[in-house]
């Protein structure tokens, strides 16, 4: 149950390797998990508490993700002719808040039924740890229905994104803070081994004095000019896999990196996660029907609607790409960047829309920011193998004439494997 500090696990996962469950998803529950989770659920006063099974054996628990803010489980029993069923997110580190957050989104909306129910939520000092725990909700998310789907079903989807909107708590993390927090990656480098970096500058062609010139520049360039013209609740992650469907109603799920945004950036960033970007008949439509169907935009017109998100989507591209190039060089230090493919797939598609816009105002860094966005494309080389594999023997060790060339070489073929694989995570 315990993560490994940060610094541990910046300098521990960054090699070249293919993960075969990436998110732990199937992975057996281990009996000291178990255990802290049962005990937890016994230590409430009421609720679950009252209505678990008397014995541990009828408690299914079960691993639905794991990353490294947060684990998730489910949990499920019966009790009489009833099933139950729910969410358990656990953190261990508290200082990220992001189990708060989602918290304090949820209680916000709890009469909107547009998100699942929170059951509760507490923090142990003596573990450090927060536990939420959410009701389940039965639906499957539009990953598992499709594109077409949700095109069907995008008015149903407009409506309950704009009541998203209008709902968020006062203590909710502003833009500004967001953006500065994303800026807080530059901070690896004071965390991090040489040698990791040394194999990110090869991989990328970046160093972090590079990256440093870069955020600095979006900064002053672009985050001066941002204005809210309507604050927002802005999901932040609104792809396929976090909007259920069930029973023609919508729900999302997993607010826990909310922010406030003006309306427009969040709108763009939801076209941007969802793939509309790539018709822009599709495009049209949703802001159509966003428009139809909002309380938020009162008596706008549709004529001024469209042309201020048009007016201010040269800024927002920009904007999305800082939080973008936050979470891949984030991805690259703390999962490794070959890891969690079908993230880095997202985070290509995502860049190769914006390509044009980054490529406008950072023409220098073209072919840098290719080879850092096109690492997990089976089918493009952005690095050399055997440069790769001299970097993995440690430089000190090497000077004890203690070098293991056997794990040298195998972490080489784990990056070799991963630039010939076949990828069959596609989520197009």
């Amino acid at each position: 149950m315990s993560q490994p500090s940060k610094e541990k696990q910046s300098v521990m996962v960054n090699t070249p390797m293919i993960d075969v469950s990436p998110k732990k998803v199937g992975i057996d529950v281990s009996f000291s998990e178990k255990d802290l989770i049962i005990q937890h659920i016994r230590s409430w006063t009421s609720g679950i508490s009252k209505i678990a099974p008397k014995h541990d054996t009828g408690i299914e628990i079960k691993t639905l993700n794991s990353n490294f803010f947060y684990n998730s489980y489910s949990i499920a029993f019966r009790e009489k002719n009833l099933y139950h069923k729910y969410i358990l997110k656990i953190s261990t580190d508290k200082e990220n808040e992001k189990l708060k957050r989602e918290k304090d989104v949820l209680i916000e909306l709890a009469s909107k039924r547009v998100a699942p129910s929170i059951v509760s939520y507490t923090y142990d000092p003596k573990r450090s740890a927060e536990y939420l725990l959410i009701n389940w909700e039965n639906g499957h998310s539009f990953d598992y229905y499709g594109d077409s789907d949700f095109m069907y079903n995008l008015g149903t989807f407009a409506s309950v994104l704009d009541v998203i909107h209008e709902t968020y708590p006062k203590n909710l993390q502003s833009f500004k803070q967001r953006f500065e927090e994303n800026e807080s990656i530059l901070s690896l480098k004071d965390i991090t081994e040489s040698r990791e970096i040394k194999i990110f500058e090869k991989l990328t062609g970046l160093t972090f004095e590079d990256l440093e010139s870069i955020f600095l520049k979006i900064r002053q360039d672009f985050l001066s000019q941002y204005t809210e013209d309507v604050p927002v609740l802005c999901h932040s992650n609104l792809k396929h896999s976090n909007i259920l469907y069930k029973n023609q109603r919508i729900k999302v799920i997993n607010f826990e990196n909310s922010h406030v945004a003006d309306i427009y950036y969040s709108l763009l960033k939801c076209v941007n996660n969802t793939y509309m970007f790539y018709s822009d008949k599709k495009t049209k439509l949703f802001l159509n029907k966003y428009h139809q169907y909002s309380v938020l935009l009162g008596d706008m017109k549709f004529a001024t609607f469209k042309k201020t998100y048009e007016s201010k989507k040269e800024l927002n591209r920009m904007l999305l790409f800082q939080d973008l190039l936050c979470k891949i060089i984030f991805h690259c230090f703390i999962y490794g960047p070959f890891s969690r493919k079908k993230l880095l797939n997202h985070y290509m598609y995502l860049y190769m829309n914006l390509k044009p816009t980054i490529c406008k105002f950072f023409p220098d860094y073209k072919e840098s920011f290719d080879k850092l966005f096109f690492m997990s494309a089976p089918n493009i080389k952005t690095y050399d193998v055997e440069e790769l594999r001299s970097l993995f023997i440690s430089k000190e060790v090497a000077d004890e004439g203690v070098v293991d060339e056997g794990a040298a070489d195998k972490e080489a073929a784990d990056a070799e494997a991963a630039d010939e694989e076949v990828e069959d995570e596609t989520i197009l």
